[in-house]
């Protein structure tokens, strides 16, 4: 018979499924390997997967969590850079409430591979600049603000 880990990760992401669930969320994997590490929970809500990296460790190691995120959206050297590594297995999905370097919130759509909705809030003003596969553009954005770049990679602003 195998011993029942109790060990305070594992309390912890009981907590946060238990979380999910209540919120209506179905968790449909815990502990999921991949060759970069392991993602703590995956769980559905509707059509979209949440992927959550509970983040009680003792190291800073977010593994598997890390790597998906950075398939969809990386932020560095002062640049965005949109659906930079998306598999081709993940024709259509969404990415939302992902914080990036220089305070903003990105929420982001794709379609046949290809992005349709791109959404970035501003937590403390500054540029954004965006990159997209060979597209690029950059804003100097309001603190408070949400903006949203058109089909034609052009920007207006949303409100608040």
């Amino acid at each position: 018979m195998k011993a029942r880990d109790n060990s305070p990760g594992t309390r912890a992401e009981g907590l946060a499924a238990d979380h999910l669930e209540r919120h209506g969320l179905v968790i449909v994997e815990r502990n999921f390997r991949t060759r970069h590490g392991e993602i703590d929970l995956i769980a559905r809500d509707g059509d979209s997967l949440v992927f959550v990296e509970v983040r009680l460790r003792s190291r800073g190691d977010f593994g598997g969590a890390a790597g998906i995120a950075e398939m969809l959206l990386q932020s560095q050297n002062g640049q965005i850079q949109l659906l930079p590594a998306l598999p081709k297995a993940w024709e259509n999905g969404s990415l939302k409430g992902v914080c990036a370097r220089g305070g903003f919130v990105i929420d982001l759509e794709w379609k046949k591979g290809e992005l349709t909705t791109f959404r970035l809030y501003s937590k403390s003003g500054g540029s954004a600049a965006i990159n997209y596969h060979n597209q690029k553009t950059t804003l100097k954005t309001v603190p408070g603000r949400w903006y949203e770049l058109n089909k034609d990679f052009k920007w207006s602003s949303i409100g608040k």
